[in-house]
């Protein structure tokens, strides 16, 4: 029988992996369940990603949108994680990537939280910022709650990146240094082409 420490090391270990660990089906299921999930609060909360890695304080947009939005965000975001690993391994399955990737994809929900629970205003600018790759200035504006949207961004970027490099290996059963250094290009990307396309999608909806 295993010792209660290595049991609990186990759980804590399949828990990390969970986007690799999981089965493909329960990973999509999942995946499709946050997906709600986060339209049903961004909805309510009034609260749109505007990448695969952001979000911002809206105006009212409805609950079928918010649904379309996140959809967009995980079909763009996947794309070229997709074509990457069909390079790599062309029995690839598009369903597997996909969903493995979008239940890599929740933590990012964890953003919205600071507008729920704070200054909508700050984290505006904060977010704003963020997106233009320029927080002067949010810092000029409030430094401490800057340092703190800092710290928690910090700790959601690295969390998704490594789960999402866990389901992009388990699908692709590719792995390495240079797979992981051509993953993150294909990241970078597609955080730029989910920018551009939900600014595109804004444009339609508050035309």
């Amino acid at each position: 029988m295993k010792r209660d420490g290595e049991t609990r090391s186990s759980t804590i270990l399949t828990m990390i992996d969970r986007p690799a660990t999981n089965p493909s089906d329960v990973a999509l299921l999942w995946g499709i369940a946050w997906l709600i999930i986060a339209s049903i609060v961004g909805w309510y909360f009034k609260i749109a990603p505007t990448s695969s890695f952001g979000f911002v304080t809206t105006g009212y947009v409805s609950l079928t949108w918010h649904v379309v939005v996140n959809a967009i965000v995980w079909v763009v975001s996947c794309v070229l994680p997709f074509a990457y690993a069909t390079l790599l391994n062309r029995n690839t399955r598009v369903v597997e990537l996909f969903g493995r990737m979008l239940f890599a994809h929740w933590p990012v929900t964890l953003l919205m939280l600071p507008a729920l629970i704070g200054d909508k205003i700050a984290y505006t600018i904060f977010m704003a910022g963020l997106r233009n790759f320029d927080l002067a200035t949010s810092y000029d504006v409030q430094p401490i709650y800057s340092l703190l949207m800092t710290v928690i961004v910090g700790i959601v970027m690295l969390w998704y990146l490594y789960w999402s490099y866990l389901a992009f290996r388990k699908s692709s059963q590719r792995g390495g240094l240079l797979v992981f250094a051509g993953f993150l290009v294909v990241m970078i990307v597609s955080y730029y082409l989910s920018s551009m396309t939900l600014e595109s999608v804004y444009e339609s909806i508050f035309r």
